[in-house]
């Protein structure tokens, strides 16, 4: 059965915004620990964790927003 909302989300329909401040901060701050961190367990391990990480990411991304159509879905049939 196809995924409606999953295909959606894959689509060039869901566009990225640009980073806010904050998440560029977060990100640089990341950016240090990962440096500190890649010597002591190495670069093939870094990039497994990174990936496993991209991939949880992305999971909670299309449920999140899976949720947000829903909702919006739902406000829009209430209004009918």
């Amino acid at each position: 059965m196809t995924d409606i909302i999953k295909e959606l989300y894959d689509s060039a329909l869901y566009i990225d915004r640009a980073p806010s401040e904050e998440l560029l901060a977060l990100r640089a701050e990341e950016s240090k620990l990962w440096e500190k961190i890649q010597p002591l367990i190495g670069l093939e391990i870094m990039d497994k964790l990174t990936d496993v990480q991209a991939s949880i990411d992305n999971e909670k991304n299309l449920t999140w927003f899976r949720e947000g159509f829903r909702l919006g879905a739902s406000l829009m049939l209430e209004l009918l």
